[in-house]
């Protein structure tokens, strides 16, 4: 038979163990490398100059046009570059990777 004070005794010797085991060994973090996803192609691809425009009547809406295209295009050229530069700098062990099969998400 365990007496009252043999029992706070062994209750007393248990959770000191157990509080001295926990603020002896504390928890180690492993730093984890994770690589970003690959940059899908059609945020660097350069645009195509426009293709099959329709409504041209006039030599002026033809240049209009062509002229407002190839102002957006190159817009959008600068910013796919600038996207690729930030990605980049990010990145650095990543450079090259592109994602293999986003033919599907550029149409």
């Amino acid at each position: 038979m365990i007496t009252r004070h043999q029992r706070n005794g062994l209750i007393t010797l248990c959770l000191t163990g157990c509080i001295n085991g926990c603020a002896s060994s504390p928890q180690q973090t492993t730093p984890v490398m994770v690589p970003p996803p690959p940059m899908p192609r059609y945020l660097t691809q350069p645009l195509p100059a426009p293709e099959g425009i329709d409504n041209i009547r006039t030599n002026q809406d033809l240049l209009t046009l062509l002229t407002d295209y190839e102002q957006l295009r190159r817009r959008m050229n600068t910013d796919r570059d600038a996207v690729k530069r930030l990605w980049e700098s990010m990145t650095p062990s990543m450079t090259s990777e592109l994602a293999p099969d986003d033919r599907d998400i550029d149409e």
